[in-house]
């Protein structure tokens, strides 16, 4: 019993050497050909990954840049393939920032002409190219548009919601998104003008307290009898009523069909005493606006270290920073300002108060 396992185990083994075998002979390369040209060095076959050097005869030239190419085989398969082309012939133009639209070749004769386009963000004042005695004319050069941009600003707990680009073109946008349990202030949209990104948001903690719209009981009574809900209802005076005004960085909940109450987002504030609006002879009798209720601190403040990500406070809202290298060991007490549009510090030296902006 033990003998005939022995052998069993020594035929499994001379098995799997064989096939073993077997799969790197097939991954060689044969004996690569070009015509009109010549190989170094040169075998009948050649072990994958190995590299062969080619050179072209007379008046002929490789299909890559220079009077010499190498190809490498790659599981049987000779790449890139080998081929010499007349030396008035060309091949494919290198385009900086730009790239061949049509046609798509190999390599082209003498006089013949390809299309092309710059990336984008990219100008050029030709569009095509000729090949003459084997090199493009006119040269091809895409140049920076002056008024395209680079990558949008990066935004602290967001991300933009497309692939990473390094360049725009004029009037291109993209959407910022905050992360998860974070609230988004100013608009979600930044867009390339002359160069420039318009303002992007600003993310910061905590949820936003807008509330969805609701629907009255009595609205709710409506549905149930099956009556039309969605038309607009009528106010005081008989006229209709149209639909609340929707304010940015804030929202409203109907209450009855001429009544509507309206709060803003976190580190905004309503410009309005009472949040209550009435309609009246088919006019809302006043327009509420959400309004910045916050400061926002970054960058590099005078005898504070620089603060890399923003910091938003509220109004009157006090948090200490880090003074810079002359007092490193204590911290500066700042509080922000809504009226004044600044930040009051006082710390980081004795009698050492100041404002920001």
């Amino acid at each position: 019993m033990a003998q005939n396992l022995k052998q069993m185990a020594n035929y499994l083994v001379i098995t799997f050497c064989i096939l073993l075998c077997r799969t790197a002979e097939g991954r060689r390369c044969q004996r690569p050909f070009v015509e009109n040209g010549f190989f170094h060095p040169d075998q009948q076959t050649y072990p994958d990954k190995e590299t062969v050097n080619y050179r072209c005869d007379s008046g002929y030239k490789p299909i890559t840049e220079g009077w010499w190419s190498t190809i490498t085989c790659e599981q049987g398969t000779w790449s890139p393939d080998p081929k010499c082309i007349d030396k008035d012939d060309c091949i494919p133009p290198e385009i900086r920032h730009g790239r061949v639209t049509e046609p798509k070749k190999s390599s082209y004769w003498n006089r013949n002409t390809v299309k092309f386009a710059c990336n984008t963000g990219y100008l050029s004042k030709d569009s095509q190219l000729t090949c003459q005695n084997g090199d493009w004319t006119p040269l091809p050069i895409c140049a920076r548009n002056q008024f395209s941009c680079s990558a949008p600003p990066r935004v602290f707990d967001a991300v933009i919601e497309q692939e990473f680009r390094d360049i725009f073109d004029e009037n291109e946008s993209v959407v910022y998104d905050c992360i998860d349990s974070y609230t988004m202030i100013g608009r979600s949209r930044s867009t390339c003008s002359k160069g420039t990104w318009t303002e992007p948001p600003s993310c910061v903690p905590g949820q936003s307290v807008m509330p969805s719209p609701t629907v009255s009981s009595e609205k709710e009574n409506s549905r149930d009898k099956g009556e039309d809900v969605d038309r607009p209802g009528r106010g005081v005076g008989g006229q209709e009523c149209p639909d609340p005004p929707v304010i940015e960085n804030g929202d409203f909940t109907k209450e009855g069909e001429n009544k509507a109450i309206y709060q803003c987002s976190s580190f905004y504030k309503l410009n309005l005493n009472n949040p209550t609006i009435t309609c009246s002879n088919g006019q809302w009798d006043r327009l509420p606006r959400c309004e910045p209720n916050f400061c926002k601190v970054e960058g590099k403040i005078p005898h504070l270290r620089a603060i890399d990500s923003p910091v938003f406070l509220k109004d009157i809202e006090e948090k200490y920073f880090p003074c810079d290298d002359s007092w490193y060991r204590y911290r500066a007490l700042g509080t922000c300002r809504v009226k004044t549009g600044k930040m009051e510090f006082s710390g980081c030296g004795y009698n050492n108060h100041w404002t920001f902006p």
